[in-house]
């Protein structure tokens, strides 16, 4: 189980909205306490007692956070509010379904730890994601807009510099990477057993491949959690899973953006050499270790 709870709230998440920054951070907060009382009980009466409180706690906080970004978003006339209101409304109904699975389970302690492990999930990614597309509360919504925008060429001729451009957002947000050099178009002999293939389905019939170096494996997984590894193990592997998913997820909101209908699966772990040979390939370079990310058709 990866610990999403309050180590990994980094303040360049904050979107500069004191009520809304206070919330997100009680999440991550809460849900870094419940993870951790999780993994140390054993007793099925300590597991429905955590879960009940955390279902308690992500009810209240749909019912007063989403109201109040919703009242933000709309004071600014933020023009994607209504796809992100969508969002809220997934993340309800995916929050309904876990209380109703582990309600009829009987709160069973194996359907506690992989539902709430997928729901504390869904509600952190939220907030790295999709929460930071929210213009900041100094930014300019002439500039968002003029991004969208700013091309007349077709999006699939500059996903390539897309892609470098959202990978070095992610890398810095997420896992604190300083000075990153991205090089795009050349191909790299780039091999590593920590390789992920995320499918864009819809339209845009693309895929992703991400190939990560140990280096930077171990050092995204210090910045998120704040532990020292030695070794890749299945932790780390979720970690970059997660930050797979979230460039990709991004790539696919471009698309939607530029009227392509788009949409990801899941990650799934690849080896290396499972890439087509004439995959675009972008070079993410940094001083603990280097990235690659594939795009390729289906």
């Amino acid at each position: 189980m990866l610990e999403w709870g309050e180590k990994m709230w980094k303040e360049s998440f904050a979107i500069g909205i004191d009520r809304i920054d206070t919330q997100h951070k009680d999440l991550f907060q809460m849900l870094g306490i419940t993870q951790r009382s999780l993994q140390k009980t054993v007793r099925a009466a300590d597991y429905k007692h955590y879960c009940m409180n955390t279902l308690y706690f992500l009810k209240n906080y749909r019912k007063q956070h989403f109201v109040d970004e919703e009242s933000y978003m709309d004071s600014i006339g933020y023009a994607d509010i209504e796809a992100h209101k969508k969002i809220h409304e997934a993340l309800s109904k995916t929050l309904d379904e876990f209380e109703n699975r582990v309600i009829e389970s009987d709160y069973d302690a194996t359907v506690i730890r992989e539902s709430l492990d997928k729901i504390i999930a869904a509600f952190i990614q939220h907030v790295v994601s999709e929460d930071q597309k929210i213009p900041k509360g100094n930014t300019s919504l002439h500039k968002l807009a003029s991004n969208k925008t700013k091309a007349n060429k077709p999006y699939t001729e500059m996903i390539a510099d897309d892609i470098a451009v959202k990978t070095d957002q992610v890398l810095k947000l997420m896992a604190g990477f300083g000075s990153i050099r991205a090089t795009t178009g050349i191909k790299s002999t780039f091999e590593s057993d920590i390789c992920f293939r995320v499918n864009l389905v819809g339209e845009a019939k693309k895929a992703m491949g991400f190939i990560y170096s140990k280096g930077i494996a171990l050092e995204v997984f210090k910045s998120m959690t704040g532990k020292e590894m030695i070794g890749v193990d299945e932790i780390i592997q979720s970690a970059l899973a997660e930050i797979s998913c979230i460039i990709a997820g991004k790539i696919s909101d471009a698309f939607v953006a530029n009227g392509i209908p788009c949409d990801i699966e899941a990650p799934i772990s690849v080896p290396w050499n499972s890439f087509p040979e004439d995959a675009e390939h972008i070079m993410m370079a940094t001083k603990t270790g280097d990235m690659v990310v594939l795009v390729f058709d289906r």
